[in-house]
């Protein structure tokens, strides 16, 4: 079975293309794989064909985080160099966005409360001896 599931970055605005008689939703996904003190992105190019595909591309945008699942393969190509490249192709079948309203970058954390603990002496009414 080939199922994986990447969370990341949307790369660049996505494009809408036709591949024979069926319409493809292209878009690379850059996720993180490194560590904190070696920092590492791994890039995969994502395919969403279909209606959904169509349906989906005003809902995805550069820098949008996104979770993706579906079938990863890799596949060799020529570069312009003339040397053999590869690359990981992920054909997505389900789409996770955001919730509505949230916004794509981490919330930051909320400021801490500078309000002072109670005293004891102040808690003396309601203590039930």
């Amino acid at each position: 079975m080939n199922l994986c599931v990447f969370t990341g970055r949307v790369g660049r605005e996505p494009e809408s293309r036709q591949a024979g008689a069926e319409p493809v939703l292209s878009w690379p996904l850059a996720v993180d794989t490194g560590t904190r003190d070696r920092p590492a992105t791994m890039w995969l190019d994502c395919n969403l064909w279909g209606k959904r595909g169509t349906s989906l591309a005003a809902y995805i945008a550069k820098g949008q985080k996104l979770t993706v699942s579906g079938r990863l393969a890799q596949e060799e190509f020529q570069a312009k160099d003339g040397s053999t490249k590869t690359k990981l192709r992920l054909t997505v079948d389900q789409v996770e966005l955001p919730p509505k309203g949230e916004a794509s970058a981490p919330a930051p954390a909320p400021a801490p409360s500078r309000k002072a603990p109670p005293r004891l002496q102040d808690m003396d009414d309601d203590l039930p001896f």
